[in-house]
């Protein structure tokens, strides 16, 4: 199974400054969120699921300078691996 994420979501995996989403309930913050995302790549990486980024999402990371480009180096909270390939 393969999983593609969006840049929000990138964001909050990788910056420790990005803020949350609004929840469209109650129209503040979503509670908990980086703590979510962290369960849901857990989760997925148990099931040995497949995470791509597709490309504008890397790229709208990268263009808006957020994490700064020296830091990506470091990741997020878990490690990872990154395949630079096509998926068909």
């Amino acid at each position: 199974m393969l999983v593609a994420l969006d840049a929000d979501f990138l964001l909050l995996l990788l910056d420790p400054d990005a803020k949350p989403p609004h929840d469209p309930t109650t129209q503040r913050p979503l509670d908990r969120a980086k703590e979510r995302i962290e369960y849901l790549i857990a989760n997925l990486d148990n099931a040995k699921t497949r995470i791509i980024l597709p490309t504008p999402v890397l790229s709208e990371i990268l263009n808006q300078g957020r994490p700064r480009r020296s830091e990506l180096h470091r990741g997020p909270p878990q490690a990872f691996a990154i395949q630079d390939r096509l998926v068909r």
